[in-house]
């Protein structure tokens, strides 16, 4: 699974950390200083350069001709927010840790302010250590540069809890004159024109500074990094400590986004607090974040995609006492499985693949929630129950029609119309209402996806390969990529190609299109639909999310169970993105946005005048029976079948069941079918099995419908009973199998 996102870019810096010598973590320090956290910002900062009075005087902010604003205004002020940070902080001692001393011991040759640099860390992580300098004095070249005022009072601030023997006097002019003394490495700094030492790659010997031409920050970075390569010989005995550069493949900001806005640091002498934070604003935070901006999933979950990795990780794959652990279980099912991640990703990462991975091994492993996903299987299984395979069985057809299951279930008249209108331009034209497989392939069942597909291939194969005309992208999608040699082509530009005569008259000038995000790739269909909208009339007004940009609507995935505020939040999102009605040519979409009160007509509404723009989108039990109608229809207009199909009357001892709007309203936003309520009461009164609360007289009872247990609340009156409420639950004891097809438990 880690192949997936080898190539992740989200651990590399930004700009101007990869520029700076320290490799200061700048959009931390940024973060610190905007939230007014100044103390924090100088610890982050005193950490990564060791000497913080010394670098914010002399640095020459590498980092600053990295800064992307540059280019658009004028990069981040670095030096007057280090001195502000440090100006704006009360104490500015070091922290003293009670740790006790450890028993290496180092010599760094060189009182300046490399070996100073070098001493210092070595000194926190409480190794011996003894700097030995040529002169009567510490510094070095620092007393040319800066007033000693700043540099001894650093020096001593930052020094002041160690314990360091400095030997001032005591040139070392070769490395046998410390052999007496048994150290256990030695770091040369003797600055520039210094000796070396005729060290050439001694063992446990470093060097740094300004003797390899470093300037003065730079030979600050140089000792830091050296006490790291001395722990690490401490560590393993090994001069395994590499230096290496310092850099950055993020991609670059889109500066067009970036709100223009010059320094708020402009006057002289000390910065206002509120000047401060301002300025550190100003940062663009510069990483590879395209995902965390664009993927719906990673935006709800604020989380980094690496940390996300992680927790899917061991939630897939850990074994032992700990294989239980379902901490991401919910993140994984809550992927729209639309595949922007892969398209915004400047590494074309799959997370969309990684995740539906994921929902394969858990579902192998029996530890998905059938929760989450038993509801999308019933559909799927009553669509199957409802499927119609019509031909002329003297001939193969020359195209075959496949509108999947939810067009029908929207509104069985797409359906019916589209079928004919193909059949006045083509012949031999064969149709199948059927599903494609989708709840197959999002709940991580491969075995029943396998079926489904295999089954599809089958009946394509029967009928001599035809070309496959489709209504639905996703339906499309999914059969062109498991099934080898199929051809497919939305019937939306056929439409177009016939030039057919668009019937509705739209109620607004200026609409746009939502695309569905199965049709990301497809221009041919994206065409197509804008063309039919503006024969209709239609003004077409861009949206963010369209054609190549085209997000998920929110169905997909089958999120609403698992996730419902989130599905809420995307579809609402998409909803938001223009305050014009949409045209849509997905019927998924269609109804999703309208139950958020978005207006939204589909195409096939414009070329057959069918609905209006508000129409309300059909609730679950709804887009059932539309479903058995258009079952019906089709079979009675092939061989006058009656009433095949059809759902009966729902009566209980002869009484029908009573539901009120309000309840039929949260009954569908729970996914709960009027039909299993029948069976709930049904079972309850045919067996007794009930329990009658003796407070408002109410009865209660349950029935298990495939892997969920049903509950419904309701009042047996003289003529009809009248459903109170209702509700469902995965709910079974760790022991109990359902046919050997999984255990545990799980709540909904």
């Amino acid at each position: 699974m880690r192949e997936y996102v080898k190539t992740c870019k989200e651990n590399e810096p930004s700009f101007c950390s990869a520029a700076c010598p320290f490799h200061l973590d700048v959009p931390d320090f940024m973060n610190k200083i905007q939230r007014g956290n100044f103390r924090a910002a100088y610890k982050l900062y005193q950490n990564s350069v060791a000497f913080p009075l010394v670098v914010s005087a002399l640095c020459p902010e590498y980092c600053r001709g990295a800064c992307p604003r540059n280019e658009i205004d004028a990069a981040v002020d670095m030096r007057r927010l280090e001195e502000a940070v440090i100006g704006l902080t009360k104490n500015l001692d070091p922290i003293d840790y009670n740790v006790p001393l450890k028993g290496k011991r180092a010599a760094v040759i060189g009182g300046g302010i490399s070996g100073l640099s070098c001493a210092l860390k070595l000194c926190l992580k409480k190794y011996q250590v003894v700097v030995f300098e040529r002169d009567a004095r510490l510094g070095g070249h620092l007393w040319e540069l800066l007033p000693e005022s700043i540099f001894l009072t650093d020096i001593q601030r930052q020094f002041q809890y160690e314990e360091l023997d400095v030997r001032l006097n005591s040139e070392i002019l070769s490395l046998p004159e410390l052999a007496e003394e048994n150290f256990d490495a030695v770091y040369i700094a003797t600055g520039r024109n210094g000796r070396n030492l005729g060290i050439e790659e001694k063992e446990g010997v470093f060097i740094g500074g300004s003797i390899l031409g470093a300037d003065t920050i730079q030979a600050i970075a140089q000792g830091i990094e050296g006490a790291v390569a001395i722990e690490t010989y401490f560590l393993t005995g090994k001069m395994t400590h590499e230096h290496k550069s310092f850099s950055t493949t993020i991609p670059f900001p889109d500066l067009g986004e970036i709100l223009r806005q010059g320094s708020f640091l402009t006057g002289d002498g000390p910065a206002e607090k509120e000047q401060v934070m301002q300025e550190a604003g100003r940062c663009l935070r510069c990483s590879c974040d395209a995902c965390k901006k664009n993927c719906d999933l990673l935006r709800y979950y604020r989380k980094s995609p690496l940390k996300m990795i992680e927790e899917v990780r061991g939630t897939t794959q850990v074994k032992g006492v700990l294989s239980d652990i379902t901490v991401a279980t919910k993140l994984i099912a809550s992927c729209s499985q639309c595949g922007y991640c892969v398209r915004c990703c400047p590494e074309g990462i799959d997370f969309q693949s990684y995740l539906l991975e994921a929902r394969r091994i858990l579902h192998k492993k029996g530890r998905m929630p059938w929760a989450f996903h038993d509801f999308f299987l019933r559909d799927m299984t009553h669509a199957r129950e409802n499927s119609v395979f019509l031909w002329d069985r003297r001939e193969n057809p020359s195209w075959l029609f496949f509108p999947g299951c939810q067009l029908g279930a929207s509104d069985p008249q797409y359906v019916l119309k589209t079928y004919q209108r193909i059949c006045s331009h083509v012949g031999r034209v064969a149709l199948l209402v059927d599903c494609c497989g989708a709840p197959a392939l999002w709940s991580g069942d491969e075995e029943r996806e396998g079926r489904m597909f295999g089954d599809f291939q089958k009946k394509w194969e029967a009928l001599g390969q035809p070309k496959v005309i489709f209504a639905c992208a996703t339906c499309k999608k999914m059969m062109e990529e498991h099934i080898g040699g199929l051809k497919g082509e939305m019937v939306y530009t056929l439409l177009e190609k016939w030039r057919t005569p668009m019937k509705q008259q739209l109620n607004h000038a200026s609409y746009a299109v939502f695309d569905p995000c199965s049709a990301r790739h497809d221009d041919a269909v994206q065409q197509a639909v804008r063309s039919l909208s503006e024969r209709a009339g239609a003004e077409l007004l861009p949206i963010p999310a369209e054609k190549s940009r085209a997000r998920c609507c929110g169905y997909g995935g089958h999120t609403a169970i698992v996730n419902s505020q989130y599905t809420k939040e995307v579809t609402q999102r998409r909803a938001a993105q223009s305050p014009v009605p949409y045209i849509t040519y997905c019927s998924n979409c269609r109804d999703l946005l309208a139950a958020e009160g978005k207006d939204a007509v589909h195409v096939l509404d414009l070329v057959f005048s069918l609905n209006c723009q508000n129409r309300t989108a059909p609730t679950q039990t709804q887009r059932r029976q539309n479903r058995e109608a258009l079952k019906h229809q089709l079979q009675k207009s092939d061989d006058q079948k009656e009433n095949s199909g059809l759902t009966a009357d729902r009566l209980v001892k002869g009484k029908p069941i009573d539901i009120s709007q309000a309840l039929k309203q949260k009954l569908d936003h729970n996914y709960i079918l009027e039909d299993d309520l029948f069976h709930v009461i049904s079972h309850c009164e045919r067996t007794e099995h009930k329990m009658r609360n003796q407070t408002n007289g109410h009865t209660l009872g349950s029935l298990k419908i495939g892997f969920m247990t049903y509950w419904a609340e309701y009042v047996e009156k003289e003529t009809s009973y009248e459903l109170i409420n209702a509700y469902v639950i995965e709910w079974r004891l760790k022991k109990e199998k359902d046919d050997g097809r999984r255990d545990g438990s799980g709540l909904l």
